[in-house]
């Protein structure tokens, strides 16, 4: 599977992890409060938009010298989350525009 569209399921908790071959992943408007993606290397476009999720590590998904860098939305939506960490590699240096 390499598309999965789980938005408005009020899901509080999901496992990818066997779901390797994923590149598009849509979870918004849900109650997760964490996501494991360390398995989905295949990652191109992530929506965690409207969940309780407070922290996001990406260092896995480094392939090579790239970096997970397609599409990553997150925000803190209805709940009080004030701000989100990501997790990058050592091997990655941070930018903002």
């Amino acid at each position: 599977m390499e598309k999965l569209d789980a938005d408005n399921n009020k899901l509080s908790s999901i496992d990818v992890s066997r779901n390797t071959a994923l590149k598009t992943l849509y979870l918004y408007t849900n109650e997760l409060t964490s996501i494991d993606v360390s398995k989905n290397l295949e990652l191109d476009i992530l929506h965690l938009d409207y969940n309780n999720i407070t922290e996001l590590d990406i260092s896995h998904h480094i392939r090579n010298n790239l970096t997970f860098s397609s599409t990553i939305f997150i925000s803190s939506g209805r709940s009080s989350v004030s701000s989100v960490i990501i997790k990058l590699s050592p091997r990655i240096s941070p930018f903002c525009s």
